[in-house]
């Protein structure tokens, strides 16, 4: 939250984060390619995951936020010469929703105005 405050205090602007992920490391995706803090479980990517979304939220100028990925990468890498293969993925590469995250996000979405209205966590406020 505090370099948020110090970005926005530079720019003087609404801020919006575009693209973030925590993949796991239990899915069987390797993990070895691409962007992001790895997590041991899905439970631990979701924790991660709520906490940056709900911290974005607290901060009254961000504009919003947009998560990664909808679907996993395939295991084998993107491409030969995009070899991202993370579990990125709000679902596997199969369709099967993941339910530690995708029930993280159906929590914080249920009640919007509650999320931007609460304190920013680990803040005193």
């Amino acid at each position: 939250a505090d370099l948020f405050r110090d970005i926005h205090g530079w720019c003087r602007r609404p801020l919006m984060v575009t693209e973030f992920s925590f993949p796991a490391l239990d899915t069987g995706r390797p993990c070895l390619h691409g962007a992001g803090q790895r997590l041991p479980t899905q439970a631990d990517r979701a924790a991660a995951t709520g906490l940056f979304a709900r911290t974005m939220l607290s901060l009254p100028f961000f504009a919003g936020y947009s998560y990664f990925m909808f679907l996993d990468q395939p295991a084998s890498g993107i491409s030969e010469t995009f070899r991202e293969d993370c579990n990125y993925g709000l679902v596997s590469e199969l369709g099967a929703p993941y339910p530690e995250i995708t029930g993280a996000f159906r929590a914080i979405h249920a009640d919007l105005p509650a999320a931007r209205a609460a304190p920013t966590p680990g803040s005193a406020d």
